[in-house]
């Protein structure tokens, strides 16, 4: 996509995905004419007036990834870093959970749980959760205006299939961005709280319980800000 010259346009970076793609898609129906394309591996001028989105490895349906992601990503962390446009968002994924035990529940961001640094399959949650690191400790040592969504990919394409469901997650993120709390986490699923629930309730009954519980997100903290 051409730059549009206009200021204060929003800028997606980082690895490109269907995740990327489609909240492009999104933008681009909600803020026709102010969205920025970037592949990966480019290198934009950002303006202190642009919004960003910072994306990583990951894709709907758990389709693969370059493993070049991450350092991709990282630059395009220190590109924000010298530029600091005036709010940033990094969407992540729920792959940072890892292994969580004890009883079945909606998990709140901070309950993170075990990944094997033995395992090539875990790499990507690794580097995932210190590319969040990475983006809380600018916030809060650099006063980088960074925020990050926590996102159930597993749920959300399905969401958006529909204009009305592509709205609401779309809504949600832009409220984060706008409203969130620089380094902070936020969870996002495509489920309700009430089918998050009777997913928790499902999984509870069918559990052994020396295994990992289901990782389903605690969405109520992303509420409280959509309701900004």
């Amino acid at each position: 996509m051409q730059e549009t010259g206009k200021r204060g346009n929003y800028i997606l970076l980082g690895a490109d995905s269907p995740v990327k793609q489609l909240l492009r898609n999104a933008l681009e129906q909600a803020k026709p004419g102010e969205v920025r394309f970037v592949s990966a591996g480019q290198e934009p001028a950002l303006t202190q007036e642009d919004s960003v989105f910072l994306f990583g490895c990951y894709g709907a349906a758990g389709e693969g990834a370059d493993p070049r992601w991450f350092g991709e990503l990282a630059g395009a962390i220190l590109q924000v870093q010298q530029a600091r446009p005036r709010r940033t968002l990094f969407v992540s994924d729920n792959m940072v959970y890892g292994k969580v035990f004890g009883a079945q529940r909606l998990l709140g961001e901070t309950e993170i749980g075990y990944l094997s640094h033995t395992s090539a399959g875990e790499m990507a949650a690794h580097q995932m959760r210190t590319a969040e690191h990475l983006c809380s400790r600018l916030a809060r040592e650099e006063g980088l205006a960074v925020k990050i969504v926590r996102a159930d990919w597993e749920h959300i394409p399905a969401m958006c299939q529909s204009e009305e469901g592509s709205g609401t997650i779309l809504n949600s993120i832009l409220n984060i961005l706008e409203n969130g709390a620089a380094g902070e986490a936020y969870n996002l699923s495509g489920l309700t709280r009430e089918g998050l629930a009777r997913k928790n309730a499902e999984c509870a009954k069918a559990r052994s319980p020396l295994a990992p519980v289901t990782v389903l997100p605690d969405i109520g903290k992303a509420e409280n800000y959509a309701a900004t």
